[in-house]
């Protein structure tokens, strides 16, 4: 015997490139709606229609802002649009402030709710009828959305929105609100 194999050592190092399966995927959480179940009364039309609490992590290296689309899937109407969200933020508190430029997450903006008079979040309201719901948090390669002013509509925001993206990560849920 006495011929084992020296050659072991070949291709060392290869496997610490690319980042490897280690990295986590894009992911939107919130302590407020569970994926895929029924919003509390709270964060809809039933309730105090606050923005629910919201966290995210595994963003792409190339992220320089965030933006929250918030769309009833059943009708594709976009209740709620938060963008210029600084890259260094990470969550978001319930009951953002329904203003034009909230303080918190500070540098954020907010176009009109779909009633057209509400700067900011407008939960579900579908009037007892059951509607899907989608929370779609965009990772963006800008600083600041190039072209549009909390004046925009939100189908307007959002197309920019969807020209900048570099990620996305999603929260669903169901609501019968009246």
């Amino acid at each position: 015997g006495g011929a084992s194999a020296g050659a072991g050592g070949a291709g060392a190092g290869g496997a610490s490139a690319g980042g490897g399966g280690g990295t986590s995927a894009f992911a939107l959480t919130s302590t407020g709606v569970t994926e895929g179940a029924a919003f509390p009364a709270t964060y809809t039309c039933a309730g105090t229609n606050v923005s629910p609490p919201f966290t995210w992590t595994g963003a792409p290296a190339a992220a320089k802002s965030f933006a929250i689309v918030f769309t009833d899937q059943s009708n594709k109407l976009i209740h709620w649009v938060i963008w210029d969200v600084p890259a260094s933020v990470t969550m978001t508190p319930e009951n953002i402030q329904k203003v034009a430029m909230p303080a918190q997450p500070a540098g954020a903006k907010q176009p009109k709710s779909y009633d057209n008079k509400t700067f900011g979040y407008l939960g579900p309201c579908p009037g007892g009828k059951d509607h899907t719901y989608q929370f779609a948090l965009y990772a963006l390669d800008v600083d600041t959305l190039p072209g549009v002013t909390t004046a925009s509509s939100r189908t307007e925001l959002e197309t920019v929105i969807l020209a900048h993206q570099v990620g996305k990560a999603t929260l669903t849920g169901t609501s019968n609100a009246k």
